[in-house]
């Protein structure tokens, strides 16, 4: 993970994610540039959302 995205993620992995030089941030979906980042399962139809505007 690059230093200085912003991404959201499992909080079981904000520590390694932090480490890594990114920011965690608790929200169900993070757009960083061409980075897209979900919480979770339940946050898959935003990030396919976004994912799929990223593509077009």
């Amino acid at each position: 993970m690059p230093a200085g995205r912003t991404v959201t993620g499992w909080k079981s992995a904000a520590v390694d994610v932090r480490n890594a030089g990114a920011e965690c941030f608790d929200r169900e979906m993070m757009e960083d540039r061409n980075v897209v980042s979900g919480r979770d399962p339940a946050a898959l139809p935003a990030y396919l959302e976004v994912s799929l505007r990223k593509l077009n």
